[in-house]
C-alpha cells in the first residue's frame, strides 16, 4: 500500500482538479482542502479547467496551475483549433434569436470535451502526483478521461444532487459510463451517493463533508439600534431561490417594521431580482452585498438565516450559519435535509413555498427562546463537520 510517508514523496503529492476557482461553495471546499493539505506537508498542485480568477485565498505552498500552459506545437495547435471554434460559437450565440442560441449548447459542450482532456493529461502526466482528486461533475469526467493508464489513484467528487441535476447530452451519458472506473467516488450528500448506485459500484461510494471554516470572530447579536436581519448567502441563480424569499419578505414588511434583508451574492438572476424587489416594493428594505470574500460578518448581524433553494448539495453558507449559532430556515430539499434536523437544528418548509417561508420567519421573529434554541443546537451538530474529521475521511482515500 502507497501511503503519504512514501520515501520517494510521490505518495505524499496530490493534484486537484476543479472546474473554477470563482466564488462560489465548491470553490470554496477545494481551496480549503488544498491549504489543509498543504499544512500536513503534502505537495499539492490546484488545477483549475477554466481561466477564472482565484477569489478564496490559496496558501503559498500549494502549486497553481492549468493545463494550457504545455507550450509544445502541438498543444499550441491544439489549444488555437479550441480557441477558433469557440470564437465562432460565441459569435454565432450573439447573432441569432434566442432559441437557436440555445442549440448552441451542445456544441459548446461536445467542444469542451473534446479539447480539454488531451491538455490535461498531458499535465497529470507531468506532474507524476499518486492521487488525483476532482470536484464537480465535468472536471470529474475530464479528469477520468484524461487519467486513463497513468497508474493514479483517482478520486473523484460530486458536489450537487445528481438526482434532481441530470447533465445536458454528452455529458450524462460520459458520467454514467466513467464514473465507475475512478478508484473512488465520493459526494457530499447522501442523495447524490444513493443515486449513483444506479452506475457505481457501492464499495467505491464514499460520504465526504464539506469543511466548515471557524469564525473569523465570536459571533455577536446585533447592538439595540441596529436593525434585525434576516441573511442568504448564495449565487444569485434560479435555482437558490431568491424570488421565493423576496416575495416571503414582502409579506412580512409591515408586520416585521424593523426587519431588513441581506442577500450577498452575484449571479445571472442580479437584474431580475432587482426588478422584482421594486416590484414588490421593498427594494428600501433589502441591502445587496455582491461578492465577498469574508461573510463572517454578515452572520455576525444577522438574525435569522434563510436558504430556499430547489436543490442542494451539501451548503457551506448553511454549515457556516450554524457554526454562528443562527436559527436556520431551509427548504424541503435532500441536500439540506441532510444538515438541518426540522424543529430541532432549524426549521424545514416546502421548497417554492412563499406562504410557508414567510410564516417561519415571522415564527422565529416572534420567538427569541425559539431562535436561541435552534441556534444553540445548530452550532453543537456542526462540530462534526470540522475540518480534522473532515480531513481523515480524505488522507484515507488519497493514501489508499
Amino acid at each position: 500500500m502507497t501511503t503519504s510517508k512514501d520515501k520517494d514523496g510521490r505518495g505524499k503529492s496530490v493534484a486537484v482538479v476543479c472546474t473554477t476557482t470563482r466564488c462560489g461553495g465548491a470553490s470554496r471546499s477545494v481551496i480549503n482542502l488544498c491549504n489543509a493539505w498543504s499544512e500536513e506537508g503534502r505537495q499539492v498542485t490546484l488545477i483549475p479547467l477554466k481561466n477564472h480568477e482565484l477569489f478564496f485565498e490559496l496558501s503559498p505552498r500549494v502549486k497553481y496551475v492549468r493545463p494550457d500552459v504545455d507550450e509544445s506545437p502541438r498543444a499550441k495547435s491544439r489549444k488555437h483549433k479550441s480557441r477558433e471554434l469557440a470564437r465562432a460559437v460565441a459569435w454565432m450565440r450573439g447573432h441569432m434569436p434566442a432559441y437557436l442560441s440555445n442549440k448552441l449548447s451542445f456544441w459548446e459542450s461536445w467542444l469542451w470535451a473534446r479539447t480539454q482532456p488531451a491538455g490535461l493529461r498531458a499535465l497529470l502526466h507531468r506532474l507524476d502526483a499518486r492521487a488525483v482528486v476532482s470536484f464537480g461533475s465535468y472536471a470529474n469526467i475530464l479528469t477520468l478521461m484524461a487519467s486513463r493508464g497513468l497508474n493514479r489513484q483517482v478520486v473523484i467528487s460530486e458536489r450537487n444532487d445528481v438526482a434532481q441535476r441530470p447533465l445536458v447530452y454528452p455529458w450524462e451519458p460520459l458520467r454514467i459510463g466513467l464514473y465507475n472506473t475512478a478508484h473512488r467516488v465520493t459526494a457530499n450528500n447522501l442523495s447524490a451517493l444513493n443515486a449513483m448506485r444506479a452506475y457505481v459500484d457501492d464499495e467505491k461510494l464514499v460520504f465526504t463533508p464539506n469543511f466548515v471554516r471557524a469564525p473569523t470572530a465570536q459571533a455577536l447579536n446585533p447592538g439595540a439600534g441596529a436593525p434585525s436581519r434576516i441573511l442568504i448567502v448564495a449565487k444569485l441563480r434560479k435555482i437558490k431561490a431568491h424570488d421565493v424569499l423576496l416575495v416571503a419578505f414582502s409579506k412580512l414588511v409591515h408586520k416585521l417594521s424593523r426587519w431588513r434583508l441581506s442577500i450577498v451574492g452575484t449571479g445571472e438572476q442580479e437584474n431580475y431580482l432587482g426588478e422584482l424587489a421594486r416590484s414588490l416594493e421593498i427594494s428600501d428594505r433589502v441591502d445587496w452585498h455582491g461578492e465577498v470574500s469574508d461573510p463572517d460578518p454578515h452572520y455576525r448581524d444577522a438574525r435569522i438565516f434563510v436558504l430556499p433553494s430547489h436543490s442542494e448539495g451539501m451548503s457551506n453558507a448553511v454549515l457556516e450559519a450554524m457554526s454562528h449559532g443562527l436559527p436556520i430556515i431551509v427548504s424541503d430539499t435532500p441536500g439540506l435535509r441532510g444538515l438541518i434536523q426540522n424543529e430541532i437544528t432549524g426549521l424545514i418548509v416546502p421548497a417554492g413555498d412563499s406562504d410557508a417561508l414567510s410564516n417561519a420567519i415571522a415564527r422565529l421573529a416572534a420567538d427569541p427562546d425559539l431562535s436561541e434554541r435552534l441556534g444553540r443546537a445548530a452550532k453543537n451538530a456542526v462540530e462534526s463537520f470540522e475540518p480534522s474529521k473532515v480531513l481523515s475521511v480524505w488522507n484515507r482515500l488519497v493514501d489508499q
